[in-house]
């Protein structure tokens, strides 16, 4: 009988301590990510070859409201894929997707423009249709 009395209360211990441990893993569990700042969304046809994620931040939204903002990742893993169509010689609207986890991710979308409409635009183009600063006095 105090067998039974002992296997009975050790369950029920076991049981309490997995349903509050569960719930502390509720708090921590990610539900969402999205972008801190957002990476560049605007290339030059011709010019840019690559996409560009360099000042990006990425923030991960946990379920009890915490959030965690880290840089974007230098390279890919499993865990973390870019895919996009983008053709850098070819203007036009890009979708890109960066995936987070199998469960989570971002779709945003790039422009590729020509490089004489953002010479005449922007004026920030030398002959060499390399990236100028243009000192105002």
């Amino acid at each position: 009988m105090i067998k039974r009395i002992f296997l009975i209360t050790t369950c029920l211990f076991f049981t309490a301590m997995l349903a509050s441990c569960r719930g502390l893993d509720y708090e921590l569990r990610t539900v969402g990510v999205e972008f801190g700042q957002f990476p560049r969304v605007v290339y030059i046809a011709g010019v840019d070859t690559e996409l560009d994620f360099s000042e990006s931040t990425l923030v991960t939204i946990h379920a009890g409201g915490k959030r965690n903002e880290f840089p974007f990742p230098e390279q890919q893993s499993r865990w973390n894929t870019v895919e996009h169509n983008v053709d850098f010689n070819i203007p036009g609207i890009y979708e890109v997707e960066v995936f987070w986890h199998p469960d989570w991710f971002i779709t945003f979308f790039v422009q590729v423009i020509d490089k004489r409409i953002f010479k005449e635009l922007s004026g920030i183009f030398d002959e060499n249709c390399d990236y100028t600063v243009n000192e105002e006095e």
